[in-house]
């Protein structure tokens, strides 16, 4: 899923949930303002539970085919 979304947004979601990484600190790593950034997490969170949402929708398709 992560593979889905676009570089920027995959980059702060990783930064941010798995790195541990503060909006600020992004921030000042990808040379960014802090609201930039947000924004950036909040559109990747977004677009990552769509992707998560589409491929188990699609699982349970192929699951429930005869």
């Amino acid at each position: 899923m992560l593979d889905r979304l676009s570089e920027t947004q995959r980059r702060v979601l990783v930064l941010f949930e798995i790195e541990g990484l503060s909006t600020e600190e992004i921030a000042a790593l990808v040379g960014a303002k802090v609201g930039t950034v947000r924004v950036w997490l909040f559109r990747a969170r977004e677009r990552f539970l769509e992707e998560h949402g589409r491929v188990f929708d699609e699982a349970a398709v192929k699951e429930a085919a005869p």
